[in-house]
């Protein structure tokens, strides 16, 4: 509760949708991390050498995808509920990809 005061007052009610969604993503990441441990160790708990072996490659398939999930689940939240946010790298490359195609269309009937 008194993060949530602190919160509040730090961003000025602006932003306390921003650091929900954050920890909303961090939850959600946390939650599929946890029920894919727990869906191996279920699954494989009668086997304890291939139990171990599948625990080490889940950790460090994790250990590399448990973060761009998160930024990928913050990423959506804020295209979808935040007015006038957009991804940088989206739009530039959208940029790029519309002046190349008029430029080559404009050198294609200069040549013509």
């Amino acid at each position: 509760m008194i993060f949530l005061a602190y919160a509040i007052t730090k961003y000025e009610l602006m932003g306390i949708s921003l650091i929900i969604q954050r920890w909303l993503a961090t939850i959600i990441t946390f939650f599929v991390v946890l029920s894919s441990f727990i869906l191996i160790i279920l699954c494989l708990h009668f086997n304890t050498k291939l139990l171990i072996l599948m625990l080490v490659i889940l950790g460090m398939f994790w250990a590399f995808s448990a973060l761009p999930l998160r930024n990928l689940l913050i990423t959506t939240a804020k295209r979808n509920f935040v007015r006038g946010w957009y991804d940088t790298n989206k739009l530039l490359e959208k940029i790029v990809k519309e002046t190349d195609e008029f430029y080559r269309q404009h050198t294609m009937r200069n040549n013509v």
